[in-house]
């Protein structure tokens, strides 16, 4: 392999791996600051039709008939944005309010709040509780029992407060058997967390909100990643939305 930089050509002996894209997008975006040149219009001519290529293999799953509309019971109450001891704080207080409202609790967030959150509800009992980072944490409620054909609800930290105000608002929108369709979605787009993912998704069907960014730099080649990824979500939205099919 070699790599030039200003003006200088340098050789390696490299062992080449096969890599799936997601982990090449994430590369590209990271080292997005690529040096000016006419390397530079190749380098995003061969970006742009990568993911163009991707964009079209994923259309493939936008193909489909939506999931069926949830059922008012049971509820699968999935709370992102874990990431503070505050919040920990807020759930304790708030935990009577939420076991009257869902009947089963998934938390996803960094461990060190997760865990003395989840052993909040643990120890009252009253309803399952599970919790997690990685992807794996979507299976858990469905491993344990819960039904398919219940409804999920998608809130974050900031959202709780004043979600227990509003009964409507924990309305289920979504059912469960979206969730090993999400898994099987943020596995293709590179996503290794579980709050991401449905963060993303929680975005993507909602008031018209871009989903979350892909990241803060600034350059033609992070552009074009953002900007890929922003859509593939959007695109996704109608097969978490019955009623747009109907529309």
């Amino acid at each position: 392999m070699e790599m030039r930089h200003a003006g200088e050509a340098q050789w390696f002996r490299v062992n080449p791996r096969t890599l799936p894209a997601p982990l090449l997008l994430a590369a590209l975006h990271r080292h997005a600051a690529l040096p000016a040149g006419p390397e530079l219009g190749d380098t995003l001519s061969w970006l742009r039709d990568l993911l163009q290529a991707r964009e079209e293999s994923f259309a493939a799953m936008l193909i489909g008939a939506p999931p069926p509309p949830p059922a008012a019971r049971p509820v699968l109450l999935v709370l992102h944005g874990l990431d503070d001891a505050e919040a920990v704080r807020l759930l304790a207080m708030a935990a009577p309010a939420i076991e009257a409202r869902a009947d089963a609790l998934l938390l996803l967030g960094a461990r060190e709040f997760t865990e003395p959150a989840l052993e909040v509800f643990l120890s009252r009992g009253r309803i399952a509780a599970h919790g997690g980072t990685g992807l794996a944490a979507l299976r858990g409620p469905l491993r344990r029992g819960l039904d398919v054909a219940g409804g999920l609800v998608i809130l974050d930290m900031l959202e709780l407060a004043a979600a227990l105000e509003r009964d409507d608002a924990f309305q289920p929108r979504l059912p469960l058997s979206a969730l090993p369709l999400l898994e099987q979605i943020a596995t293709v787009a590179g996503l290794p967390d579980a709050a991401d993912a449905v963060a993303r998704l929680s975005a993507a069907t909602g008031a018209g909100l871009p989903p979350p960014g892909f990241g803060a730099q600034d350059s033609a080649a992070a552009r074009m990643v953002a900007t890929h990824l922003h859509g593939f979500w959007r695109g996704l939205a109608p097969l978490f939305q019955p009623e747009a099919a109907d529309a």
